[in-house]
């Protein structure tokens, strides 16, 4: 007889972390330079603590990290983290740990909110095929794209907007 369980994962805020009302605390490591988003550049690591983190276009720390392609890795800490914008972290590694995690869509806004790690787009594709005098070249095999972002979640909670509930509000 195969009897189900549920574990409950309780999320593990910052170790040691004091929070401060209404603060956030953006901190960032540099690295050495690495071939990453398809250039080599020197990428950071970037830490987010706060008691309550609000990513929303416009407000810090959103406005630093959204489409930085520079930002190897994200941890954000947290006693809840409210994501309202689409946010772009390109081949980031992304860890969350927060006791609540929310996406919420704002009215009157076209954009939905989400968390992408898609990798920035090669700047050239493969070479086409073409005719040159009389002799036709093939085409060429476009390179493999780049991993995306890994993305690890450590919450207690998990709420989602409904966008069609939002549109009728």
């Amino acid at each position: 007889m195969m009897v189900a369980t549920t574990t409950a994962i309780r999320a593990t805020p910052y170790p040691n972390a004091t929070y401060e009302a209404g603060r956030v605390i953006l901190d960032t490591e540099e690295n050495e330079a690495d071939l990453f988003n398809n250039e080599s550049r020197t990428t950071q690591n970037v830490r987010i603590i706060g008691e309550d983190v609000i990513l929303e276009k416009g407000v810090e720390p959103y406005d630093t990290v959204h489409e930085n392609p520079a930002i190897k890795r994200l941890n954000i800490y947290a006693e809840r983290v409210t994501i309202r914008s689409p946010l772009h972290l390109p081949q980031t590694a992304v860890s969350i740990y927060a006791r609540e995690l929310r996406f919420e869509d704002v009215a009157g806004l076209s954009s939905f909110s989400y968390l992408s790690t898609t990798p920035v787009a090669y700047s050239t594709g493969a070479e086409p095929a073409r005719r040159e005098g009389n002799t036709v070249r093939i085409a060429c095999n476009g390179n493999s794209g780049a991993k995306a972002g890994d993305v690890v979640l450590r919450c207690e909670s998990f709420h989602a907007s409904d966008p069609e509930k939002n549109a009728s509000s």
